[in-house]
């Protein structure tokens, strides 16, 4: 009988035989780490079954425990599926108390998760893959409906992750391409949270936690039949609070405080053995203070290649910079270096700085998160294959309202352009998601084919407020009359894309032989994206306080401070006529996987699959869509793993080489464009010039050297480099195509000073430099260790876990970089037939380092008319003790 199981047909026990439980990023322990002489990070991910199978002894339960994913739109054993996968269960995320993605990326080498400007700015990658520009690389689902849209307010992040996590049954994290089965945001990997069911019988839960720093979380669960066998129902709740860990120096308000409030409904109705009908509803609520965020100015200059300095009044010609700027008077070594930071990334709250809403006089508000999501899943089982269709509808609203500028210090006298900014961002996006496909086995066979469409409707109303920081600079005066206070504008920038995305897709499994087994998936995406843009700047409506006009046959962006008449706008204003673009996109992305089942205890495997990322406009300070568009970004990714287990050793070993072609990665430039009276006008733009290599292995193994105690060790290596990241050269008017040829970039395409100041060439040529926010080492390592309390079966348990992370690089320059940290975990309890109380302590240590920045400007520290360079760096979470509690009702 082949040991593969049907495509339609869930996996069982005769289809798959028993196999060990998938490995994964695994926690560590000092116990571990002198066993295998390593540092002691990582991931503690097994539990002791509850009822092993009799004819397994009971060290090896906890590694034979079948695990059914449906990474790939079916249900099937996790050790046949040809991938990297790692799954946390339903115990390890109650025992855990894992409630959020940074929890998921903490247990999971290779998966990295960062924020960026703002707390939805959010930023998964996988195995180095990083988003620089354009959608984010890694697709984060709940039952398979995507969540991850894309941020208008800063292009490379999401804005609609999970806020919570409540009542789910396990968490599948897949690593590489699986655009073939969902979609072009699922580029390097893909995230999928799979909710509990309702029962066959009645059953509940009750949660309580209890924690430092004011923590409280209550969290309830009831589910069981309304007619039997019939129609079930869940019904969920959670609610959790903090008072945040620190208070802000600045404005007394608190950081990292939180309040998340939601529920969720769900109905099972199987009218007969053919059909299974599951509906479902989640809302839920977050409010977010600020988050503790300090903002470090530059600590060095550097020389910018190709730099240029005015000697004599405005208006003078520009005049190369010196060679040695040793000797040379200030204003030419300011205008010839810029200044950025270098080294490692260090921050504690007295760096926090953030100032209040000047208007308000109270602090920000932060974030205010709301969600809703219904899921339909209808199963239909045809006679001739099953046919499932699914439905996702996703509401988010959220308002962020932040210190833009993370500074509060008074702004210097003269003619100094230094700014002061508050972020107001309110973001709505709806989504649905559409999907039918047929699942079928015959013979050797077994076939998936299937259809998405999906409709998105975003829309960013962009209200931020900028002003000069000094009230008596000159620049609030004529001719520029800047803003001196925060002002909330009158015209705000409203951006819009509308997103109609559709596919076909089709995966055939062929078992050659009983051990031999090929896959081929294809999917053709349709992309058809809308954007649309007012025409007016932020600034110009903020900082400049400015009136936007439409007159046709004007220059878009044209300011008018004359005289008026018959044909000239007033003064005051800016000619800003909304404008409109589409995009298509139609792209194949094929995936081939081979795996041999060499015996029952080992498989290897290969796959290779192309990812795809569709292109965009740069819409954040848009006024017209001319020279502003970038294409897609593609992956082709190789990867060969084995899956074995030797029962005898009672040890399990997963691992994976991998290997990725990426191209045409999308990332910030600057763009030539002709101004009034011929001047040549740099603006920012998005293109493809970046090609990266990454290429790395995982290994992930877990031991049970005797009774009662489980090991577990995962390591990730990453090695993500840029084979080609090209900016361009200087923007100015001598610039001739020959430099541009000589840099290799399109005509037009150039850089600032301050980035080719820190890549240290005329090019801004960062080739050969590592990718950021990668790691090159990850490692998750575990002990957990259970005793038995009496003849009844209670237990008692002890947990430590530590995970390692080498440093990362902040940016693409490699100057800056957050430190290597270890961070450790303990945990401890008592669990009873239906009473659990765990003890925690989170960052024992209370390790203090740097673990996600993002490079940053700084409008309070300007280079001339320019803002300077700054890193912001969020501290991390002290060390928090606390306790947990989780009772069980209902029928055993």
């Amino acid at each position: 009988m082949s040991r593969f199981p049907g495509t339609n047909d869930p996996a069982t026990p005769e289809s798959t035989g028993l196999r060990r439980r998938p490995l994964s990023s695994v926690m560590s322990t000092c116990c571990l780490a002198l066993a295998l002489g390593a540092v002691a990070p990582a991931m503690a991910q097994s539990d002791m079954s509850s009822d092993p199978d009799p004819g397994v002894a009971p060290d090896e339960s906890v590694l034979l425990e079948k695990v059914v994913v449906t990474v790939r739109r079916i249900e099937e054993i996790s050790d046949t599926v040809p991938l990297t996968i790692r799954v946390i269960d339903e115990q390890e995320i109650l025992r855990r108390g894992i409630y959020s993605i940074e929890d998921v990326a903490r247990l999971t080498p290779g998966l990295t998760y960062d924020l960026g400007g703002f707390p939805n700015d959010t930023r998964p990658a996988v195995r180095g893959m990083q988003a620089e520009r354009g959608r984010p690389s890694v697709a984060v689902m709940i039952d398979g409906i995507d969540l991850s849209g894309e941020n208008l307010a800063i292009s490379g992040g999401g804005a609609g992750v999970v806020p919570d996590l409540m009542d789910l049954e396990r968490i599948e994290i897949v690593k590489g391409p699986q655009t073939t089965l969902y979609g072009r945001n699922a580029f390097a990997g893909a995230i999928n949270y799979i909710t509990k069911r309702p029962s066959d019988v009645p059953e509940g839960r009750l949660e309580l936690e209890l924690a430092e720093f004011g923590h409280r979380r209550a969290a309830g669960m009831i589910s069981g039949p309304i007619v039997e066998d019939v129609l079930g129902y869940r019904i969920n709740a959670a609610y959790r609070e903090n008072d945040g860990f620190w208070t802000n120096p600045v404005n007394g308000g608190p950081l990292g405080a939180q309040e998340f409030q939601g529920i969720a409904g769900a109905l099972q109705f199987t009218p007969t053995e053919a059909w299974d009908i599951n509906l479902r509803y989640q809302v839920s609520s977050t409010d977010h203070s600020d988050y503790p965020t300090a903002q470090l100015p530059a600590n060095t200059r550097l020389p910018v290649p190709d730099g240029t300095f005015t000697a004599g009044p405005p208006g003078s010609p520009s005049l190369p910079c010196p060679a040695d700027l040793s000797g040379q008077p200030a204003p030419v070594v300011g205008a010839c270096t810029r200044g950025t930071i270098v080294g490692p990334v260090r921050a504690d709250i007295d760096d926090v700085q953030m100032g209040f809403n000047e208007v308000t006089g109270r602090p920000p508000r932060g974030l205010e998160l709301d969600q809703q999501i219904v899921s339909l899943d209808a199963a239909w089982d045809i006679g001739f294959g099953k046919l499932r269709y699914t439905l996702g509808w996703i509401d988010n609203e959220s308002f962020v309202e932040a210190d833009g500028d993370f500074t509060d210090f008074d702004g210097p006298p003269g003619f100094v352009f230094s700014l002061s900014a508050l972020q107001q961002l309110d973001y709505a996006d709806e989504r649905f998601d559409h999907n039918l496909f047929w699942t079928h086995s015959f013979g050797t066979f077994s076939v998936l084919i299937g259809a998405q469409y999906l409709e998105e409707e975003s829309a960013l109303v962009n209200s931020s407020s900028f002003w000069v920081r000094n009230p008596d600079s000159p620049l609030g005066g004529p001719p520029f009359f800047l803003a001196t206070e925060q002002v909330t504008p009158a015209f705000p920038v409203r951006i819009t894309r509308d997103t109609e995305y559709s596919a076909v897709f089709g995966k055939m499994n062929w078992n050659i032989t009983e051990t031999l087994r090929l896959g081929l998936e294809a999917r053709y995406n349709s992309d058809d994206i809308e954007y649309g843009v007012p025409g007016w700047r932020l600034q110009d409506v903020s900082l400049r306080g400015l009136e936007p006009v439409c007159l046709p046959g004007l220059p878009q962006g044209a300011i008018f401070m004359g005289v008026p008449g018959p044909d000239v706008p007033p003064p005051g204003t800016v000619q800003a006529c909304p404008r409109s673009e589409s995009l298509s996109y139609n792209e194949w992305t094929p995936r081939v996987t081979l795996d041999w089942q060499i015996n029952d205890n080992v498989m290897v495997y290969g796959n290779v699959a192309r990812g795809f990322k569709p292109g965009g406009f740069n819409v954040n300070e848009l006024i017209d869509f001319d020279g502003q568009g970038y294409l897609p970004e593609f992956v082709d990714a190789y990867e060969v793993g084995v899956k074995s287990f030797f029962p005898q050793a009672r040890l399990a070993i997963d691992a994976a080489v991998f290997y990725n072609d990426y191209t045409d990665q999308q990332i910030g430039v600057q763009l030539n464009q002709t101004g009034a009276g011929d001047t040549i006008v740099a603006i920012p733009g998005i293109a493809n010039a970046a090609e990266v290599e990454s290429k790395g292995f995982e290994i992930a193994a877990a031991w049970t050297p005797f009774h009662g105690l489980n090991l577990d060790l995962g390591y990730a290596y990453t090695d993500a480099t840029f084979q080609d990241y090209v900016q361009g050269p200087a923007p100015n008017a001598v610039t001739g195509p020959e430099t541009f040829a000589a840099c290799g970039v399109p005509f037009g395409q150039t850089s600032s000073p301050q980035i080719r100041a820190e890549a240290g060439n005329a090019c801004a040529d960062f080739s050969g430099n590592a990718v950021a926010k990668s790691p090159k080492h990850a490692v998750n390592a575990g002990a957990l260790y259970r005793g038995s309390l009496n003849d009844r079966g209670d237990t008692w348990f002890v947990e430590l876990n530590a995970q390692y992370r080498s440093k990362r690089y902040v940016s693409e320059a490699n100057r800056a970089w957050m430190p290597s940290y270890t961070n450790y975990d303990l945990q401890a309890g008592l669990e009873f037939d239906r009473f659990s109380v765990v003890g925690f302590v989170s960052n024992l240590t209370d390790d203090d380092t740097i673990r996600t920045a993002q490079r940053n400007v700084d409008p309070g520290r300007p280079e001339g008319f320019a803002p300077g360079r700054a890193i912001i760096a969020y501290l991390p979470e002290p060390r928090v003790a606390g306790v947990r509690f989780i009772y069980r009702f209902g029928t055993p």
